[in-house]
């Protein structure tokens, strides 16, 4: 922190005089000068008119403009102001709302530092507070050009038919910083990062924000070994990086491009520079890794590729595909969903995988339609399979390009009523990228989804930005856990820990939870123990096409009926024998007079509209008469009777009505199977199956 001697601070001029250095700024930004001592801060006239300050000087500068602060951000504020003036923190730096002269609550972002006196005791506040509306050319956090910016010089640069040396840089392992210390103190590295790289740029060129926690580069000078010198001093500055008095572990990833070559786009040569980038990442590089067109022929190639596959998003999507790769059970150990995976197929190419192409395109606006056909394509396919199986469920990634952009939410709800698709059989999954975007915004979309009975599944859980609030925060329904934790679950206890603590979490949270990465029996054993809801991996098969997964799931659901038995559960009519039959919903009930109910699977939970046991459980009383309706009751319970008492006689289907949690009223048909123990009731085995007309 600055120090200042405390007698030039017996005048408010030292605040005009700061203010009358630091005040050339641009639209949207507004600088504050505080003198504490006095308690009296300076504002521009732009301020004043902006915010309806008293005048450009202001006294109780805390009290008015908390005045002004939206209320949802007043404890946050509060806080965070707290903070610094006690000297906690050794600067203010946050998002919020904030009402203008109009009345009007803006978004907003505050920066400030405080100025000691000799004695130690704060004595000047300093500033500023920008704007967000609209589109500005500067991103919020960092206050650096944005990813468009950086598009558009390139595209100026190549115009010029100058030579071109790019950079791109990623913070390794950022989630854990926003883990350890907060969103905001996550912010706010971005901000001193950004600071020290345009620092270490200095004149020689631009620095700009691409991306959540990634920086763009464009350099005047085209010296290889000059991009490298730029990179060893951002790293050793790094090396002692700290805020607030603590040290945080900041260490980046770097990728390079230099080119000549005009005959390709902008976003192709962005392309180019991001696979260096990711490079780095897959050999978790602590060198730049370059990327040079001129001496690897295979560069244009890519190039050349990334161009093709741009051409056929263009036309109609010409040459994708999906394969679907099945979630199975762990109750019945059936295919209840399945999740929809991008192809591309050419004849030039060949059989191209979606880590060739997807991690380069997600940027460029032609990923948005091909997303959108992706999302189309999945419930078109999957709407075959659930007239058949009513409880399947499709899952659909959901990339940042369709997040990002507001009109996607109405876009999906518009394409699940042009297709009538039942909006509980869709799941789509937030992918890594995505939790980048501003968290309340992200909310408010997916909050979107949920209203309209959409559900939504955090992907990749333990990698990249997820920590545990995400779980808290966002209105999810499933959590799904990265296969790197249970591929290597049978070797490292750590992973062990992680799977268990993080099932057990997401459960009393009332969400689901799919295990991924599920590759031998050896494993597929192992994990039994943790309660997940189902699991995904190449033990119960590698994504295929649609052809091919209808006939694996109709090979796997027979859709014959199941008689009712009297037997006893050591025979071979015990759980295993009936839940290999099982296609639809199913519970155990026992035969006495509460009906208690024993245990109920997934499917059963959504043929009555219920998110979670709990729910089921109020709806029906946990008893086998709450499942039917009241009217039917009698009815069904003399049929069900009448068929136990007639010897080893098959079991006809019972029909009846069920009424679910949202009062939709649905006609069903059930199976059952008896089996005697010795306890005080027989156990009914009973799976239903919804009816369509």
């Amino acid at each position: 922190m600055c120090v200042l001697k405390e007698d030039s601070m017996q005048s408010t001029d030292i605040n005009t005089k700061i203010f009358e250095i630091i005040s050339n700024i641009p639209d949207g930004q507004f600088i504050f000068v505080e003198n504490i001592a006095a308690g009296i801060s300076n504002w521009s006239k732009e301020a004043v008119d902006y915010f309806g300050l008293p005048g450009l000087n202001v006294c109780n500068t805390k009290e008015v403009m908390r005045a002004k602060v939206h209320p949802d951000d007043v404890e946050r504020w509060d806080q965070e102001m707290q903070a610094v003036f006690s000297l906690q923190r050794d600067g203010f730096f946050f998002t919020y709302q904030i009402k203008n002269a109009m009345g009007e609550y803006v978004p907003c972002t505050g920066k400030g530092k405080i100025i000691l006196g000799e004695s130690g005791a704060p004595l000047i506040f300093a500033g500023s507070m920008t704007i967000h509306q609209g589109e500005e050319a500067n991103d919020a956090i960092t206050d650096l050009p944005k990813f468009q910016s950086f598009l558009k010089q390139v595209s100026q640069v190549k115009k010029r038919n100058k030579e071109c040396l790019l950079m791109a840089f990623e913070i390794k392992r950022f989630n854990s910083i926003n883990a350890l210390y907060g969103y905001n103190f996550g912010s706010r590295v971005l901000y001193e990062t950004a600071s020290l790289i345009k620092k270490i740029v200095g004149n020689e060129g631009t620095v700009y924000r691409i991306d959540g926690i990634s920086f763009g580069i464009i350099l005047k000078k085209c010296q290889l070994e000059f991009a490298k010198k730029i990179f060893r001093e951002l790293r050793e500055h790094l090396a002692g990086f700290s805020l607030d008095g603590s040290a945080v572990n900041v260490e980046m990833y770097g990728g390079a491009l230099y080119t000549k070559n005009y005959e390709v786009s902008s976003q192709t040569v962005y392309s180019c520079l991001l696979s260096a980038l990711e490079k780095a990442k897959d050999e978790d590089s602590y060198d730049l890794i370059i990327f040079d067109d001129e001496s690897h022929e295979s560069n244009y190639k890519m190039m050349e590729m990334l161009s093709a596959i741009k051409a056929s998003i263009r036309n109609e999507c010409e040459g994708f595909y999906l394969c679907y790769q099945p979630f199975v059970s762990t109750v019945t150990g059936k295919i209840i969903g399945a999740e929809a995976l991008i192809r591309w197929r050419s004849p030039v190419y060949g059989e191209v995988s979606p880590g060739r192409f997807v991690p380069h395109l997600e940027s460029h606006p032609c990923f948005y339609d091909l997303s959108i056909w992706v999302l189309r394509k999945a419930m078109q396919d999957a709407k075959e399979i659930i007239q058949d199986y009513p409880g399947f469920f499709i899952n659909v990634n959901m990339s940042y390009s369709q997040l990002e952009r507001p009109e996607f939410t109405q876009e999906v709800v518009n394409i699940i009523e042009e297709l009538d698709f039942p909006a509980k059989n869709l799941q789509l999954e937030l992918t890594e990228r995505c939790r980048n975007l501003n968290m309340k915004y992200l909310k408010e979309q997916l909050t979107f989804f949920r209203e309209h009975g959409i559900k939504i599944a955090l992907d990749d859980y333990g990698t990249g930005n997820s920590t545990i609030n995400l779980l808290c925060d966002l209105p999810i329904t499933c959590v799904k856990i990265d296969q790197t934790f249970i591929l290597n679950i049978l070797n490292k206890g750590s992973n062990r820990v992680v799977v268990d603590s993080t099932v057990q979490c997401a459960k009393r949270l009332g969400l689901k939870v799919c295990l991924e990465g599920v590759e031998t029996q050896e494993i597929k054993d192992f994990i039994g123990k943790y309660s997940a809801n189902y699991h995904q991996g190449y033990f119960y098969s590698r994504p295929v096409e649609f052809s091919e997964f209808k006939g694996f799931i109709k090979e796997t659901w027979p859709v014959s009926g199941v008689s009712l038995i009297k037997g006893n559960p050591k025979d071979n009519f015990g759980v295993d024998s009936i839940l290999s039959m099982i296609p639809g919903g199913f519970f155990i009930y026992a035969d006495n007079e509460t009906e208690k109910i024993l245990s109920v699977n997934e499917m059963l939970l959504d043929i009555f509209e219920c998110d979670s046991l709990d729910e089921f459980l109020e709806h029906t009383g946990g008893s086998f008469k709450g499942i039917v309706h009241p009217e039917d009751y009698q009815e069904v319970s003399r049929s069900i009777a009448q068929q136990i008492n007639e010897s080893n006689a098959n079991l006809d289907f019972v029909k009846y009505r069920i009424i679910t949690k949202k009062g939709n009223i649905k006609q069903v048909r059930d199976y059952g199977h008896l089996v005697h123990n010795d306890s005080d009731a027989d156990l009914y085995y009973v799976f239903i199956v919804e009816e369509h007309a």
